[in-house]
């Protein structure tokens, strides 16, 4: 369920049910006994970073797609993904074009 919650919080509030149909691919990941929770919450965040800004894939964002048979996968990558986006958290919408000297007042 911490793992529900965590999913729900990182949406926005928008989240999902403690269905069956929701915790089933979480509990098969947690039977296979090799991962914890912060390996669940490191393939959300990455989710998170990858595609909440992407109309397409945001719905992709949920139990059974990042919970699933790829989920090993998913871990492997979030990794690079994470580190990239804390490299890259400036704005991409800022051009820096140095002016002389002379120029300020």
């Amino acid at each position: 369920q911490q793992i529900i919650n965590y999913l729900t919080e990182k949406r926005g509030g928008r989240g999902f049910e403690k269905t069956s149909g929701n915790l089933a691919p979480i509990n098969a990941r947690i039977k296979e006994k090799k991962y914890k929770f912060d390996d669940f919450k490191k393939v959300i965040d990455s989710a998170i970073v990858k595609w909440a800004n992407d109309e397409k894939m945001k719905s992709y964002i949920r139990p059974e797609t990042l919970f699933g048979s790829k989920f090993n996968s998913y871990l492997i990558e979030a990794d690079d993904v994470l580190s990239k986006a804390q490299v890259n958290n400036g704005s991409n919408n800022f051009i820096f074009e140095p002016t002389e000297t002379a120029e300020l007042k």
